[in-house]
Order: structure tokens, then sequence, then C-alpha cells
């Protein structure tokens, strides 16, 4: 199937239900997570419109969970055994011609990126948000065939 100029809106997302444990401002990771989207669709075929009025496709996105981890376990590279990882989890709903067709649920763990003392959280948050954005695409072109 052909996705070339169909136009698809991605919604602006809501973290306040989620369970946030970090020690910055979500901001930076909440639009990598967008324009990371926002591009991996368009190189999907798909043309990310701002306003929802005119596209058939909507993607709907929020946050349920972001946790930074913990630097420690990362450096003393525990995160191997899944100790210390950054953690996103994203829930959503492709919604085409205002019907809901795919849930889009998608988690993203990263360990120890070999930086000195485990790295920073917010670069693996970062490091999760584009694999999560990633995932997502491709559930919206899998959805996108099934509708």
């Amino acid at each position: 199937m052909e996705y070339n100029g169909k136009q698809c809106t991605v919604e602006t997302w809501d973290a306040s239900e989620g369970k946030m444990k970090v020690s910055f401002d979500t901001s930076v990771v909440m639009a990598e997570f967008q324009a990371a989207l926002k591009q991996q669709l368009a190189k999907r075929g798909l043309l990310v419109k701002e306003s929802s009025e005119e596209a058939l496709i909507q993607v709907r996105c929020r946050f349920i969970r972001i946790n930074e981890g913990n630097r420690f376990l990362r450096h003393i590279h525990l995160s191997m055994f899944g100790f210390g990882n950054a953690v996103i989890e994203v829930d959503g709903e492709l919604i085409v011609g205002g019907e809901k067709v795919a849930d889009l649920e998608v988690t993203a763990r990263k360990g120890n990126n070999f930086h000195f003392f485990g790295g920073s959280g917010k670069v693996l948050l970062i490091r999760c948000a584009k694999d999560c954005a990633k995932k997502i695409s491709k559930k919206v072109i899998s959805g996108l065939k099934r509708a």
C-alpha cells in the first residue's frame, strides 16, 4: 500500500497522569519523542501536518512512565541484568477516519551506555524516546495495512 502524500497528524503528549521518576524537566524528552515520531512517519511516506482538520490519519500518544533509572547501578555495570535502566512507556492509538484502528503501546529500556559513572539519565531517556518513536511508527504502518 502506498502512503506517499497521505496526511497524518500527531497529537500532543499528556504526561500528567503518568509515573515520572526524573530529576529534570521532561519536556526535553517529550519534544525529542515528538520530533523523532514525526521524522519516522515522514520517512515512511506519511505527510505530517500540524492541523487535524484535514488529516484522515491521527496518531495520539501519552506517556505512561518515564524513569531515568539508577545511575549508581549503571555505573557498577548491573544494567546488563536490567538494574538501573532508564525506561519510557508510551500508550496511544491510531485513528483512521474517526475510527480507532490500532493500539500503540511500546516500552523502551536503555542501560549502561558505558559513559563515565553510568552515564546521564537524560541522555538515556532521549535514546529511549527515539526508540519508542521508531516502534510506534512501525505499528502505525502495520495498523494502516490492516485498515
